[in-house]
């Protein structure tokens, strides 16, 4: 039995994994009567039903007496929608098993509480799948817990830590299936983000190509202090199509209004010695609902989320190539670590291979 409720608690994972309802959480729901699955759902886009709402719906009168397995906490409060406590406690639900707590302050251990007063019976899942949900819904334990987006630095390395030579150069360090495995980065991020820098140099679309998008595309992020990125950049062309944000501390904004498209958008941050104050735009793309930003680079936007310590996790691509040079771009510059006791160590690592490149990734915090 015990067999059965995790690959039932895997199935409403799978299912959680199918959409971006940002800003909410992702969520699947199962619900299985004598050993049968007889309904099922995921949370697919905010405002809309919720996970366990589907499931129940699809399994009409055979809920009564069966057992709900749900990714995350039911809710017990009002938003967009009623509480799914209520839904439960009608349907005659017997059992509900939780792949993990809402961090939501407004849940946060009240859905089980609400549903034991009702008489359902809740079981918190202890098995590997209970990681696994919690793993699920890192960017919206971040950006509900801290008002902040989670943070991923995404770089791809020669073996000796370069981002590109000294010219700036820096195509094609990784092969094409990393470059496809950022692609899918992107479709998981609400945001992508990128330094005046990279504009310039690489001029890039910053779009997701090469998978099959899963939700609508994240909004492109530019840091351009004094809005100096050219008409010509492709992510200002290309903003009748796609949403781009320009995050600046000062100029006027009427030269690149005119070469936009309806979608290109102006942040104006608090100055940092001149740059956009990285804290400051963040508190700023939570209040738009962006619960997650995949930076992209280059080296010193990367260096400055890791030294303000507003970096959530790494994703390197590390290539079988060696650039050199005291010049190149390294992915982490700035001063450094004084000692090793103060180096920033990286900790629930994964390590995939991506062709003959080989990804790392891990959190911060």
């Amino acid at each position: 039995m015990k067999d059965a409720g995790l690959s039932h608690l895997g199935r409403a994972l799978a299912l959680a994994r199918r959409a971006r309802p940002s800003p909410n959480p992702r969520v699947g729901a199962v619900v299985v009567k004598a050993g049968r699955v007889v309904g099922e759902g995921f949370h697919a886009r905010a405002g809309g039903d919720h996970a366990e709402i589907v499931a129940i719906r699809e399994a009409g009168v055979r809920a009564r007496g069966s057992t709900l397995y749900v990714t995350l906490e039911p809710c017990a409060h009002v938003g967009r929608t009623p509480p799914c406590i209520r839904e439960i406690v009608r349907s005659g639900i017997a059992r509900v098993v939780v792949g993990c707590l809402d961090p939501n302050p407004l849940v946060n251990g009240r859905g089980v509480a609400q549903l034991r007063s009702a008489s359902v019976r809740v079981d918190l899942d202890a098995t590997r799948a209970a990681e696994a949900c919690r793993r699920l819904i890192e960017e919206w334990s971040t950006y509900i817990t801290t008002g902040l987006p989670f943070v991923r630095l995404k770089a791809a390395l020669s073996l000796d830590g370069r981002m590109a030579c000294a010219s700036g150069d820096s195509k094609w360090i990784s092969g094409e299936a990393a470059r496809r495995e950022t692609h899918r980065m992107r479709d998981r991020a609400d945001a992508v983000l990128v330094g005046l820098g990279t504009i310039r140099r690489d001029d890039p679309m910053l779009t997701v190509r090469s998978v099959k998008p899963s939700g609508p595309p994240p909004v492109r992020v530019v840091l351009d202090p004094a809005l100096e990125t050219s008409e010509r950049a492709a992510v200002i062309r290309s903003t009748d199509r796609y949403p781009t944000i320009v995050a600046h501390t000062r100029g006027k904004v009427a030269r690149l209004r005119r070469a936009g498209g309806d979608r290109l958008y102006f942040l104006r941050c608090r100055s940092d010695h001149g740059l956009v104050d990285l804290r400051d735009l963040l508190e700023k793309l939570a209040a738009r609902g962006v619960t997650s930003v995949l930076v992209e680079g280059g080296g010193t936007v990367h260096t400055s989320f890791l030294e303000k310590d507003l970096a959530d996790a790494v994703s390197l691509f590390v290539a079988p190539v060696l650039i050199g040079g005291r010049d190149a771009v390294p992915f982490f510059g700035g001063t450094g670590a004084a000692d090793m006791s103060r180096a920033r160590r990286l900790v629930d690592i994964e390590v995939r291979h991506m062709g003959a490149d080989v990804l790392f990734e891990g959190r911060l915090r």
